[in-house]
């Protein structure tokens, strides 16, 4: 999987430094060219990442799954010829995912399909139940912050490409505490959904009170923004 993610990361940069102007001084167009070819010959590449993703599951850092896809890394490029292949010793952040439940109290009564951010902060032991407030982005939440104070803030964007968007799910946390809110919500970075949330990356700021951040499915947050439209006030737990 390394020498196959290399040859994708080598067409990557290719095609970046292409379009953006004269190459760094550490690249090699002839080196790169090589690897991209390579890579794009057959179907290795491919097979590699099925093996690696379907044999080992989900990888967070720290986790036995991790440590096990490593090994196997390793024994690919030794039988791939590579010489001097050795692991590491590194100290990385370790974050377990625990039980993960939202539910919908008002305007009617629904368990909510819910995953945590990876990185987020717990609920308190007996959970955070307020009425929620929807928001399309973070000017938006400045303008209505004092309807934020105790709130959970939901963030529903429109979707319009994954890094216009992602944002939201990195920084949300922070910019709702930043206004009072107890708890935040980020629908998912998706442009389509079959009520699936999905998980990502989140971080906190030193300084900013320290709030949980989770995904929900699009057709949730995109219903709550209905219903707030409406005039229908939207308490979860």
């Amino acid at each position: 999987m390394a020498v196959a993610a290399l040859g994708v990361i080598a067409l990557g940069l290719s095609l970046a430094t292409a379009a953006e102007g004269p190459a760094p001084g550490w690249w090699n167009q002839e080196i790169a060219t090589r690897l991209e070819q390579r890579a794009t010959a057959g179907t290795n590449a491919y097979w590699r990442l099925v093996r690696w993703c379907d044999d080992f599951g989900p990888r967070f850092s720290g986790t036995e799954a991790l440590e096990r896809s490593l090994d196997w890394v390793m024994e690919e490029l030794r039988r791939d010829g590579f010489e001097g292949v050795r692991g590491e010793e590194v100290q990385v952040p370790r974050w377990v995912r625990g039980m993960e439940r939202v539910e919908q109290l008002a305007p009617a009564r629904e368990i909510i399909p819910v995953l945590g951010l990876g990185g987020t902060t717990s609920t308190p032991a007996g959970g955070i139940e307020a009425r929620v407030l929807v928001v399309t982005n973070f000017a938006e939440l400045t303008a209505r912050a004092a309807e934020a104070r105790g709130r959970i803030v939901v963030f529903n964007p429109a979707f319009t490409s994954y890094g216009d968007i992602v944002r939201f799910r990195f920084q949300g946390a922070v910019e709702a505490a930043k206004v009072g809110a107890v708890a935040s919500l980020v629908r998912s970075v998706t442009p389509f959904s079959l009520r699936t949330p999905h998980t990502g990356g989140m971080a906190y700021q030193e300084g900013v009170r320290r709030i949980p951040h989770a995904a929900v499915p699009t057709e949730d947050a995109e219903r709550w923004s209905r219903w707030q439209q409406r005039g229908v006030d939207v308490t979860v737990r």
